[in-house]
């Protein structure tokens, strides 16, 4: 049985784009709330993400088109020095807790790596980021979920309250 979710369908029948917010923590809330501690860089900086729906039917495919990353509540301007990967994989796993080094089991398949790099400020205290992607990926046997964790690339420090949203764009086959 498929997902239960509403797609834009296009071209050929069968493939649709599919729009899905990363939930990590609590399945009610796509917010990821940031560490305030200094940061140096490698460190883990979300709870491990879930893509639900991220293929039609389990075990099936797509691609990752794009990613799009929000950045709230930082009265900084966050466009200056957010530099970040997302890390997408298949199965689900312990990246490490908040603040700390990324560790990947050795049976984890890493999908594909987006860097998170360029931001446009919209006011005092949101930016954005939307990253152009080409990631082909298979859920695993049983699953039409994927994974993905966000990880630190740089020095700096989050204003209390600042959250991240993560949203994948995706072909489905």
């Amino acid at each position: 049985m498929g997902c239960a979710c509403k797609d834009i369908v296009f071209g050929k029948v069968g493939r649709s784009l599919r729009s899905v917010w990363g939930e990590g923590g609590d399945p009610s809330s796509t917010s990821i709330p940031m560490p305030t501690s200094a940061l140096t860089g490698g460190e883990v900086l979300s709870p491990l993400l879930t893509f639900d729906c991220a293929t039609n039917h389990k075990g099936e495919s797509g691609r990752v088109v794009s990613a799009v990353v929000i950045e709230t509540a930082d009265a900084e301007d966050p466009s200056l020095n957010l530099d970040l990967d997302l890390v997408l994989v298949d199965t689900v796993f312990v990246p490490g807790t908040v603040g700390s080094a990324l560790t990947l089991p050795a049976v984890t398949t890493i999908l594909g790596v987006i860097p998170i790099r360029s931001w446009t400020q919209l006011d005092t205290e949101n930016a954005i980021a939307t990253v152009e992607a080409s990631v082909d990926f298979r859920a695993v046997e049983g699953s039409t979920e994927i994974y993905g964790v966000i990880v630190n690339r740089d020095a700096g420090t989050f204003d209390t309250g600042a959250v991240l949203r993560v949203k994948l764009n995706i072909v489905r086959d």
